[in-house]
Parts: C-alpha cells; sequence; structure tokens
C-alpha cells in the first residue's frame, strides 16, 4: 500500500518474518481505489487480499471482504490516532 510502513521483525517462536504496518490517509485512499476496482499498471491488485496479514490490517471490521465499511473505519481509526 501507498502509505504503508512495514517494520519486519523475525518471530522466535516460528523463526519466520512478521509484518507489522501502520496506516495513514494515503492508505484510506489506495483501499477506496482498490475496492472500485482500480489496477496497479502491471493490472495486479492495489491489495493483495491473498497476504493474511496485510489483509487483517484493512479489514477493519473483521468481516473477511474489503468495503466502505472498513474505509470508514480506518479513517476513524486515523483520526482518533493522530
Amino acid at each position: 500500500m501507498i502509505g504503508t510502513i512495514p517494520i519486519v521483525g523475525v518471530s522466535a517462536a516460528e523463526n519466520e518474518v512478521e509484518y507489522k504496518y501502520f496506516l495513514n490517509v494515503n492508505d484510506v485512499t489506495y483501499l477506496q481505489m482498490h475496492i472500485a476496482g482500480n489496477k496497479n499498471t502491471d493490472g495486479s491488485a492495489f491489495i493483495d487480499e491473498t497476504n493474511k496479514q496485510l489483509f487483517d490490517c484493512v479489514d477493519m471490521n473483521k468481516d473477511g471482504k474489503l468495503s466502505v465499511a472498513d474505509v470508514t473505519a480506518l479513517q476513524i481509526q486515523i483520526s482518533q490516532n493522530n
């Protein structure tokens, strides 16, 4: 995602890379464009919905799909934490 700043760490328990995402207002726009069906210049989706950790970050209401409700919840989350 455009505004996402990934922080990479290694999980000692599973010995695999973990990604944590900090989302900002650029990500709201990116999520809206993804929901609208826009694609990257290479034709790929804006958000890789198969990336569970990333998907879980933007599926704000945890209903298993990305929708306008997630955009609204993300906007509220960002505004309350800035």
